[in-house]
This record gives structure tokens, sequence and C-alpha cells, in this order.
């Protein structure tokens, strides 16, 4: 367990709350025979990964999807039972099919040496998912290989195709996601010609795709960066809630600028009366793009003077001459009846979603969580697996 009392005093406050309405929003849009896979590649984007995961899945999340081989081990470890796509993420080798297999996982076949190595190493039949390119030039089989691909996968009698996805590239007009649906849509038939038993699943639609054509989500849905804000197309007002609550810190060091001399090439301002504190975070913690100018001390608003160091940054505390060490530093968040949104931070680094703010904001930085209270009497039992 982490000794907090030694760390640094920096707290990120997130709200599972939000995530778990969030989910549960995802759940209702989806019809019951959809499968939802809750996306939270990158730790749960920052959020902190079993957190978010037995929050999602208690709002109705079928299953869970990862990139990091790393995380999905943690997920296991930790308890959750769920089925786990592990989409692309690694060289596969002896050590990873290895694990893949302990664990129990659903890893996504993306290229023929993914498949020669499941087949290689793989000392029993697992499922798994078909990776389809269809449009965001990334990773993947060419949709109009994916029929010959897949035979091979089968032919190796160690490979059960669970799920069949994609990543569209949702940019452009309407006419070019079209395009990448029916590509998607006839290599996914074209698999399921060949597992008549056991259809496979099919997810072409995440975050952008549902909030532009939800009539797209076939049988299969795994969004992410909705399950932090849901886009405003899906959500019951016009500025969706985020789980981002607050980031404060607490300023360790106060002082009097008495500058006299080489006052140009001074960070700070001079002039009489000049009050500066110190934080200790800065932008090894991912700061630079966490702020909106201000924090806010005693309720006032203090300026961030830049630039900013690797575990420091310096406030004008000026405006604020009761401040001492030891005080609380909201830099985003409420504080007294004044408040910092994290949409005041993207507008002023122009960041375009609270997932970005968040994936910088590093490990040394510790998570606190409120508690997901899950509406039990609105919530419907997964239908695929036991979740924890």
């Amino acid at each position: 367990m982490e000794n907090i009392s030694l760390l640094r005093p920096n707290r990120f406050v997130i709200d599972l709350q939000v995530i778990g309405e969030n989910a549960l929003a995802l759940r209702k849009l989806a019809p019951p025979r959809v499968k939802f896979f809750a996306t939270i590649k990158a730790d749960a984007y920052g959020f902190g990964l079993i957190p978010v995961a037995r929050t999602v899945l208690a709002a109705g999340a079928d299953a869970l999807s990862v990139v990091r081989l790393e995380d999905a081990a943690a997920l296991r470890e930790a308890g959750i039972r769920c089925p786990i796509l592990l989409y692309a993420g690694q060289v596969l080798g002896p050590e990873q099919v290895g694990a893949i297999e302990a664990y129990d996982l659903w890893p996504a076949v993306h290229h023929r040496h993914a498949l020669e190595a499941l087949d290689r190493y793989l000392t029993r039949p697992i499922d798994c998912a078909l990776k389809i390119e269809c449009g965001q030039e990334r990773l993947g089989v060419q949709a109009e290989e994916a029929e010959t691909f897949s035979a091979a996968m089968l032919a190796t009698g160690k490979l059960r195709i669970k799920v069949v996805h994609t990543h569209p590239h949702v940019e452009g007009d309407a006419s070019h996601l079209q395009w990448q649906f029916d590509r998607f849509e006839r290599a996914w038939k074209a698999v399921a010609s060949q597992t008549p038993g056991a259809v496979p699943i099919a997810v072409f639609a995440g975050t952008k795709a549902l909030s532009m054509r939800p009539d797209m989500m076939l049988t299969g849905i795994d969004p992410g960066q909705a399950l932090f804000r849901l886009p405003a197309s899906l959500a019951p007002v016009d500025r969706p809630p985020t789980p981002f609550h607050s980031l404060t810190s607490k300023l360790i060091h106060v002082y009097e600028v008495k500058r006299s001399e080489f006052v140009a090439q001074s960070l700070v301002p001079t002039t009489a009366g000049s009050r500066i504190g110190i934080i200790p975070i800065g932008y090894g913690d991912g700061l630079t793009r966490l702020h909106a100018g201000d924090v806010l001390v005693h309720g006032r608003r203090a300026r961030v003077i830049t630039p900013l160091s690797v575990e420091y940054t310096r406030i004008d505390l000026t405006s604020v001459p009761s401040a001492q060490i030891g005080d609380e530093v909201t830099i985003v968040g409420g504080q007294d009846d004044a408040l910092i949104s994290p949409d005041e931070v993207m507008a002023h680094t122009g960041v375009p979603r609270v997932t970005d703010l968040v994936i910088p904001l590093g490990p040394a930085v510790p998570r606190q969580y409120l508690p997901y209270q899950p509406h039990l009497s609105t919530l419907r039992p997964s239908s695929m697996a036991a979740t924890q």
C-alpha cells in the first residue's frame, strides 16, 4: 500500500459517478443483443485502470478492451473475470503468447506475424479477434483479404474467432464513413460464413461512429472516449459532465520579491509588494497542458508564472496577501465560490478532449476517487460472463 503521507501534496480527484453514468447511457443506447466492450486503454486514459474497470462493469459493460498486455494482466490479477479484448500492441513471442493463454485474453490478430506466433506458441485453443483495416490506415488485415486470412486462422485449430473489429477514420463527409462501414460489413460476413455455428461479434462503432451513426453499431461497440465525456449527440444536457473533479496542490514556499538588480532578467514580477508562491508540480507531471493560466488560492485567482519547471510551478500571490505555506492551491476544480473548470483549461491550452488533459498527468500524482453509486433498479446483468 502506497504511503500517501510520503508523497508530494498533489491530488487528482476523479468522480467515478460520471464514468458510471456514461457507461450506463452507452449500455442503454445499445440493444441487449449488442455487446459493449469498454475501451480503457492507456491506464483508462489516465483515470486509473482498475477503478474505472470496476465502474464500467458495474454499469453494464460486457467486456473490456486494452492495448497493454501488462494492463490486461493487472485486470486479471485484480480479480476481474470478464472477457478482455487485447488490441495489438506487442511483437508476439513465446512469453507474450504464454501470458495471453495464462490470463485468458482475446488477442487481436492483425498481421500474419501475429497469426504465426500464436499458432506456434499456443498450447491450447483460445478465443481471439480479427482486426480489419478499412480506412484508418493503421493496423489490421485489409478488408478484402479478411476471408482468406480468417481461413488461415481457423486452419490452425488453435484460434476461435470471437470478434471481428476495426477502428474507422471518422473524418470527412458521410460517404467516407459509409465506404468504411460497407467494407467492414462485407469482411465480417465473409468471416462469419466460415463460422456458421458461432458468428463473431462485429465491432465497428467506437465513440465517434456512435455519435454520428448509431445505426452502425452492428453486434458490438467499443467506445473509449465516451466513458469520460459523452458526445453531445448522445448526452441529455448541452455540456456533458466529466469525471475530472479536481487537481490540487499545496504551497511549499512563499516569499516577497526584493530583487533590485538585473530586474529585466527576473522570471517573476519585481514591483514592490510582489509575492511568489511555489507548488511542487510541474511540466514533468503534465501540468503544461493542465492549467488555465490561473489557479485558486483562498478562493481568489492567482496567475501561473511560466515557464514551468520540471517539478515546480511559480504562482503570483500578490493579490492573495494572506496565502501561506501549506495552503491548498486548486489548479482545476472549485474552491470557495470560485471555479476553474476542465473546459476552461481546454480553452486555454487548446486541448480538444478531457482525456487529452489527463493522459499526460504522470503517475506520481496520486489518483483519489469519489465512488460510483449504481442505480441498481435500472441495470441489466451482463450477458457474456461474470464481471468480477
